[in-house]
């Protein structure tokens, strides 16, 4: 059986309106049993096509945790609108990630949702696929960036799940400013560290933008070599939870 969920459940403010792209920060199983609990659950509740791409998790482990709030969950299993797949298989699906492909992926798949009477496509991705396939930080992060632009004009909801415990500081510092939500701590946060894609992609822009934040967080001026490490990122993040949290 799965890890013993929390008894206060996290509140995603309702409706998520389709077109949300969000990273969810944990350290714990607890943490990702429940925050991932609260996000598919909603996604059902509100007729999404929900998705779940798992990779350090089984599909099995996370229809246990449905299990306690969604009794029905096997009707949502049987009918196709929850269903998982491994995560590799799809960002890896030539063998390599390719960013284009997968924004042509995600496209693909909210039409299919839609014709199928959906509102549209929630989904979920375990991010730890990317440590273990030779997949740059920078790859990833162009991906992240570029992919906020598609969820601007099609019905989708996105949550990357980034575990701490296995990304590196810099990889944190980037998803957070890739995304322009945070769940973190149990608490869904506006993010004001998030970067624009015209200026995340901007090799010119983007350096200028990270000192920015960096010294925004640390009060202190970067080194022109910026490095994000560890004190850093912890400093970001406890400043994600007083710039602003939905209530």
């Amino acid at each position: 059986m799965a890890e013993q969920a929390p008894s206060a459940p996290v509140r995603f403010p309702a409706p998520v309106e389709p077109g949300e792209h969000g990273c969810f920060l944990y350290q714990s199983e607890a943490e990702h049993r429940r925050v991932l609990t609260a996000f598919l659950q909603e996604g059902l509740r509100h007729h999404d096509k929900v998705l779940y791409l798992v990779h350090d998790h089984s599909y099995a482990v996370v229809i246990d945790y449905l299990y306690d709030m969604v009794p029905n969950v096997a009707s949502y299993v049987a009918s196709g609108q929850l269903s998982s797949v491994e995560a590799t298989s799809v960002y890896l699906s030539d063998g390599a990630f390719n960013p284009e492909r997968m924004i042509h992926f995600i496209e693909s798949a909210v039409e299919e949702a839609q014709r199928e009477g959906y509102r549209g496509l929630r989904g979920a991705a375990e991010m730890t696929w990317a440590l273990k396939n030779g997949t740059k930080v920078e790859q990833l992060m162009e991906y992240e960036s570029k992919v906020n632009s598609v969820f601007r004009e099609v019905r989708c909801t996105a949550l990357c799940l980034y575990d701490r415990r296995a990304f590196p500081p810099e990889a944190i510092w980037n998803a957070v400013m890739t995304h322009p939500v945070v769940v973190h701590d149990h608490v869904r946060c506006r993010n004001d560290f998030f970067i624009r894609p015209e200026e995340f992609l901007d090799p010119q822009i983007r350096p200028l933008a990270v000192r920015n934040r960096l010294q925004r967080v640390t009060g202190e001026e970067p080194a022109d070599d910026v490095r994000i490490n560890a004190r850093a990122t912890d400093l970001l993040l406890k400043a994600l939870g007083t710039s602003g949290s939905y209530s």
